[in-house]
């Protein structure tokens, strides 16, 4: 049991990652769109990312929470711990909380780079997510069954 709240802690906190992660990578892009001199970007980067990237960081993780909860149960429940199916999950999650925005049939918000960016993004977070708890997803539940096997008369 200790084993399990451990690991939905680590949860937690790798999901806090991945999204600063994602942050950070979608504040690299949309500086990049300034052009910005090399001493610019180090000055913007000193100050204004210290607030901006754990701003960003809150309003992806309040939307994409849910979705990548899915991904998350669904990586442990089957002990998924490649890279890729975290990497390929966080590009859906992003491309789906993109289409939550937009309105009606409203097509303002329908451009494809928009989407692929907030899929690359997702990416970069669920890679970020992956280096601290992806790679250890299902082994709570295979040190369960362990312990079950070596002792059929503890069973809970």
């Amino acid at each position: 049991m200790l084993k399990l709240i451990g690991q939905l802690i680590l949860i937690l906190f790798a999901y806090g990652v991945g999204t600063l992660c994602a942050s950070a990578f979608l504040h690299v892009i949309f500086v990049s769109v300034f052009q910005l001199a090399p001493e610019e970007f180090a000055i913007l980067a000193q100050s204004g990312f210290i607030v901006s990237v754990p701003f960003i960081a809150i309003i992806i993780a309040y939307f994409a929470i849910l979705p990548f909860a899915v991904v998350v149960a669904i990586g442990e429940l089957f002990s998924y711990q490649g890279w890729i199916f975290y990497a390929l999950g966080g590009a859906g999650v992003g491309a789906l909380t993109t289409s939550l925005f937009q309105s009606g049939g409203s097509t303002a918000h329908a451009d494809p780079g928009l989407y692929l960016t907030a899929a690359a993004a997702g990416i970069v977070g669920a890679t970020g997510y992956w280096f601290l708890a992806g790679r250890s997803a299902g082994e709570w539940g295979r040190i369960r069954r362990n312990f079950e096997d070596q002792n059929p008369d503890q069973r809970a």
